[in-house]
């Protein structure tokens, strides 16, 4: 049958084979390269197979085999059109096929005739800049950029039907797309995409080509049917890369038409035949005479982005500005969709790719060749002034005319987006083509850049004006530089680490940043479209409430100590219209969130859930008070200064504790109820998850309640002790004004009512009471002590009984939740939280253990031995003895059981233990010590304080938290009272210590058994073992009552080697209970002499083989490890112990016999 398993397929036993060959018996005839399988395509193709029914043994094998040693197992054959080796060989053999040139449909009519239609004056969108360029010393001269029209102007595209139709003859599109299987969950979109956005603007001849493991043409014409890509091109199978490429330059090379466009899709890389797709690339030129345009689209992060940059490459000759790669990163979102939207972008008027014809040569990279033709939307450079070229004649097909265009100064903007991205991708396209990098390109950008960048900084205004222009000018140098690098990590790098690492950086060169703009700002739920309406949201708020806004006096102590500005005077100024229309992420950077300056390690777990935030360190005086916009611009500045792992940076030198990475908003008390309104804004909640959670990301609405509450704690952590300084003091009741802002918002009400009606539900982690349709949930006990306490200054909470109730329920939960995690962990024995940790101050197993030990192993060995003189008589090697000493053990155990159970142990509350709780992804950053001071603060008297810590309390508090380790089971449980509990943790520590004392134990008598064992094995092993000729053993061997003559000699000693008198099977020590025994598992007995790292090892052949010489050399022999093929070598120390003389004398008389 057809998946029959092979009579040499031993997959049976994989430990007995080698790795077999991929498929089939040489791994060839499968038509798959074995040193190159894409898994993503193999398991794709086993998947549709076992669907399809006939080839489940191959599939299950395959997936055995992939798990074992990542390769697929031995199969049978299966048939392909072109056997592999003769594939390869043709692909091999392949050669650049002859050009066919192109062949116009019309004439073009020469310029200098009257038959050119002529147009007196040409309207379009071309745009004509100046561009300065200033020396070292000082002096500028003025260059050209002209934009090339975005279309061919109306007047000049042809009226006549014929010529209309010449011009559609004249253009050939292709489309080449990976069908291999890997590609399934991108298809739907590629066809979709091109069906939608490419397809309708081409003209001229397509051809739909795919390739997976052949090279297939679907269709070919010049009706609407044949340009459309189909869900049933798809063919599911594998990828013949090279087999693309080669088909790809034929028909290049062999078409008529004189306008290609090129559309090449792939996911993955070559995995049909050993020919690379590298022996096609190496060949490959593109068409003289004929107008390329390359669009190389890959999909996922395993496309070839080496290849598809150098097919790219060495292919296009047409549009210069046309980015190098595509990149649909994934098949989940509509990212394919999207980058054949942004393709057909590109494709230019009708799908033609028409040339302009310009009068005055020009340059699409300076200090390159320079030319007269050119294509829509390029970026032509001219050497001249443009009051040289503003006056400039062109001609398209048979039209002719003039433009006159109207001189720009050129802005930065049009260098970083466009001018210098084209420029790039121009460099990477020649450094691909191993062509000759002009050396003067990269110096002459940066002269370019500086020169506008110098007019720009002489422009510069005050206040939010100053800083927008200071925060363009940063933004803009950070850009360059970065562009910079990049290019030049491209050109001096022959291989990038990975595919995507290229990717990456050939994307962010070659392709204007705005396309992933709309993109970004869509994540985690906050589109651009929501900004903008959040945006006119805050300005109307802000117009509503500037007359208060501009009645607050800022002071100096309520500004940032670094750039003396704040929020409020940010709100206050009149320009700020003008920072609100720069895009979110430059606002977020520039409008300033003024507040306390912490350090906070960054966790992805605080995006969820707000209340795990902590802080590590609150900087202290002088800078009580920073802004974001100086983390960002010291960021932006001194990049290598930021700590990598938490984007921090040092606002004094290299002093730890200036360190900084997010600042949490406050307002001074008197202000603080003004702000409500503006408070309550989407921007101003935007503003606040930046500073704290620098995520631009997302917009939490808790965080900011959150962070201040988790300040609160900490100062409380930091400050314990009353009267606190007037600083500290200060800056609580910034805290707490500020807080109260949010008191009304319905979610935090909520949950106050909540905390004082039904506390317990309040401060489970999830409560069964819904609200408004979700259950109530206290992620962090530090929202309940928040609340509490804000609750109890805003006189919400009077009653000092009930407070001390809701404190007491936090104690609760609190030792709880610190314990529930380790007692939980019952697999893991050593990290068990045990009742012995909490309730016994000193006590050891040891110390507890009864009975006499001794007593115990003289049971156990007279158990073990019977009749027997010692342990070696009856265990041959170590670990069979500690087998049946184990047995022994725990026998002698039971026996003793009821007496080693029995004991006394001091029942006391360990107070360092609760001291030492701590779990802040469950409880928040709070300490047993921060709690202590939270009570006091809400307003408990010194003696509810003590009540709550007494130790009793904290006893009962602790255990109830071990009998329930489910918050919700905690809760809802009374109390159990004191001296019932004294009885139970009594009874659990008694458990727990006589399990300990018993393990300690049982180890201790196992131990001891083994250990006497090796005593007795050493004593009987002790010198050398004395080499024996054949007649010696069997005489031996005889009086040890063994029945063994020459006859059977070679069948009972199958491993002795005459050459040094030594056995394989049996011991030769005189004194071992088992000399001359011959057993099987003689590796194991004579194993435990060997276990020492001085272990004389070829000790009886280095003196065989030197007997004739004095003991002395003997010893450096063995030493040195003349013959020793271990890598553990003996000292002279042990060697002193062997008697050397009679070892050297013996092997001298074995001689003479």
């Amino acid at each position: 049958m057809a998946n029959q398993s092979r009579p040499d397929d031993h997959s049976g036993d994989l430990r007995k084979r080698r790795p077999p060959l991929p498929f089939g018996d040489d791994g060839d005839d499968f038509g798959i390269d074995p040193d190159n399988i894409d898994y993503d395509d193999v398991r794709h193709t086993l998947h549709k197979m076992r669907r399809s029914g006939p080839a489940d043994k191959f599939f299950d094998s395959f997936m055995l085999h992939h798990r074992w040693n990542k390769q697929p197992p031995r199969t049978p054959t299966i048939p392909q059109p072109i056997p592999y080796r003769n594939k390869t060989q043709i692909q091999m053999e392949w050669q650049l096929p002859e050009l066919v040139p192109s062949t116009e449909m019309y004439e073009p009519i020469p310029m200098e005739t009257d038959e050119k239609k002529e147009i007196n004056l040409i309207e379009s969108d071309a745009v004509l800049y100046r561009v300065n360029e200033m020396d070292t010393e000082g002096s500028v001269k003025s260059h050209s950029i002209l934009k090339m029209m975005s279309e061919i102007p109306t007047s000049m595209l042809p009226k006549e039907n014929n010529q209309a139709n010449n011009q559609a003859n004249s253009t050939f599109n292709l489309f080449m797309g990976d069908v291999s299987a890997s590609m399934s969950g991108f298809w739907p979109s590629v066809v979709k995409g091109w069906n939608t956005h490419i397809q309708p603007k081409l003209i001229g001849r397509t051809s739909i080509m795919t390739f997976g493991s052949d090279v297939t043409t679907k269709r070919s014409g010049y009706t609407n049917n044949c340009y459309e890509v189909k869900q049933n091109d798809f063919d599911d199978t594998c990828t013949d890369l090279t087999g693309a490429l080669q088909a790809i330059v034929e028909e290049v090379y062999k078409c008529k038409e004189k306008y290609i466009n090129v559309f090449f899709v792939t996911d993955g890389a070559h995995n049909q035949t050993k020919c690379t797709p590298d022996t096609v690339i190496e060949k490959m030129i593109a068409p003289e005479g004929k107008i390329c345009n390359a669009y190389v689209l890959g999909a996922g992060n395993g496309f070839p982005v080496h290849y598809s940059v150098n097919i790219r490459s060495r292919l296009h000759n047409g549009r210069a500005n046309l980015p190098t790669i595509f990149w649909a990163k994934n098949n989940y979102s509509n990212d394919m969709e999207l980058q054949m939207k942004d393709i057909a972008s590109y494709i230019g008027q009708s799908g033609s790719s028409n040339t302009i014809q310009l009068s005055i040569p020009g340059e699409i990279l300076p200090f390159n060749s320079s030319k007269n033709s050119f294509h829509l939307n390029e970026y032509v450079y001219f050497e001249k002034a443009p009051e040289e070229i503003q006056d400039i004649l062109l001609e398209v097909g048979n039209y002719k005319g003039k433009m006159h265009l109207d001189i720009k100064n050129v802005d930065v903007d049009l260098y970083l987006n466009n001018v210098f991205r084209q420029w790039n991708g121009i460099l990477i396209q020649m450094h691909n083509k191993k062509e000759t990098i002009p050396p003067e390109i990269v110096p002459f950008m940066e002269r370019l850049f500086n020169t506008v960048m110098n007019e720009m900084k002489n422009k510069t205004a005050t206040s939010i004006r100053s800083r927008l222009a200071s925060k363009e000018l940063k933004g803009y140098e950070v850009n360059f530089q970065t562009l910079m690098n990049t290019i030049k990590n491209i050109l001096t790098n022959e291989r990038f680490s990975n595919e995507i690492e290229l990717a990456e950086n050939i994307l962010s060169t070659t392709v204007t940043s705005k396309k992933y703009a709309e993109k970004t700002l869509r994540m985690k739920g906050h589109t651009g479209e929501e900004y903008d309406v959040d945006r006119e949201e805050f300005k109307s708020i802000i117009k509503r409430e500037k007359s208060n806004l501009m009645k607050i006096e800022v002071t100096a102590e309520d500004c940032c100590r670094v750039n003396l500005t704040s929020t409020i005077s940010d709100l206050k100024d009149e320009d700020l219209n003008d920072l609100l229309e720069l895009n979110k992420y430059d606002f977020l950077k520039t409008f300033t969130i003024s507040g306390i300056p912490i350090f906070s390690p960054i966790r992805d777990s605080a995006m969820i859930n707000p209340w795990i935030y902590s802080i590590r360190r609150i900087l202290k005086s002088p800078y009580t008070i920073v802004s974001q916009v100086v983390l960002e611009n010291m960021s932006t500045a001194s990049p290598n200064s930021v700590d990598v792992q938490n984007k921090g940076v040092k606002l004094q030198g290299n002093d730890e504790e200036t360190c900084f990475n997010a600042v949490i908003p406050v307002f001074p008390p008197n202000v603080a109820s003004k702000m409500k309104n503006i408070m309550r804004t989407k921007i101003y909640a935007m503003c606040c998850t930046f500073a704290i959670l620098k995520n631009p990301h997302i917009i939490d609405y808790n965080i900011h309640m959150a962070a201040l509450g988790i300040a609160w704690v900490r100062m409380l952590f930091e400050n314990p002790i009353l009267p606190r300084s007037e600083f500290v003091q200060y800056r609580m009741k910034c805290i707490e004004a500020t807080a109260a802002q949010y008191s009304d918002r319905p979610s935090f009400s909520k949950y106050r009512d909540l905390l004082m009606h039904n506390t317990n539900q309040a401060i489970m982690t999830e409560s069964t009471i819904e609200i408004d349709g979700s259950t109530i949930k206290c992620e962090s006990l530090i929202k309940p002590m928040f609340i509490l306490h804000m609750a109890v200054q805003a006189k919400q909470i009077t009653d000092s009984a009930h407070i001390k109730k809701i404190v007491e329920t936090i104690l609760i939960e609190y030792i709880g939740r610190c314990l529930s995690n380790n007692i939980r962990r019952v697999n893991e024995s050593e990290n068990i939280t045990k009742y012995s940790d909490f309730f016994v101050e000193n006590l050891t197993d040891h110390d507890n253990i009864k009975g006499d030990v001794k007593q115990y192993v003289e049971e156990v060995k007279a158990k073990l031995t019977g009749h027997a003189t010692n342990l070696l008589e009856m265990f041959y090697y170590k670990e069979q003895c500690r087998k049946a000493a184990k047995r022994a053990v725990k026998e002698i155990i039971d026996l003793h059981y009821y007496k080693l159970t029995t004991t006394d142990v001091p029942i006391e509350l360990n107070k360092s233990k609760v001291n030492q709780l701590r779990n802040v992804s469950a409880c928040g950053d709070v300490s047993w010590n921060t709690l202590k001071t939270f009570s006091k603060e809400v307003g408990l008297s010194e003696m509810d304080v003590e009540d709550l810590f007494r130790d009793e309390n904290i006893f009962t508090f602790v255990a109830h938290g071990f009998k329930y380790t489910n918050s919700r089971e905690r809760l809802d449980s009374p109390l159990t009272e004191y001296n019932k509990c004294v009885v139970e943790i009594t009874k659990k520590v008694k458990e727990e210590s006589s399990k300990g004392e018993i393990k300690n134990l049982y180890e201790k008598l196992v131990n001891e058994i083994v250990n006497s064992w090796l005593c007795t094995y050493t004593e009987a092993h002790a010198g050398a073992v004395e080499p024996m000729t054949k007649s010696q053993i069997i005489q031996k061997a005889m009086v040890k009552g063994f029945n063994v003559n020459d006859e059977n000699f070679d069948q009972i000693y199958k491993r002795y080697r005459p050459s040094v008198g030594l056995m394989g099977n049996a011991c030769q020590s005189l004194r071992c209970p088992w000399f001359l025994q011959p057993m099987k598992t003689y590796n194991e007995h004579a194993a435990t002499d060997r276990l020492g790292d001085d272990f004389p090892h070829a000790l009886h052949i280095t003196t065989k083989h030197h007997c004739a010489a004095d003991v002395r050399t003997i010893n450096n022999k063995i030493v040195a490890g003349e013959f020793r093929r271990s890598d553990k070598a003996t000292t002279y120390e042990r060697l002193a112990k062997i008697d050397l003389t009679h070892l050297k004398n013996t092997f001298m008389k074995m001689a003479l016999q």
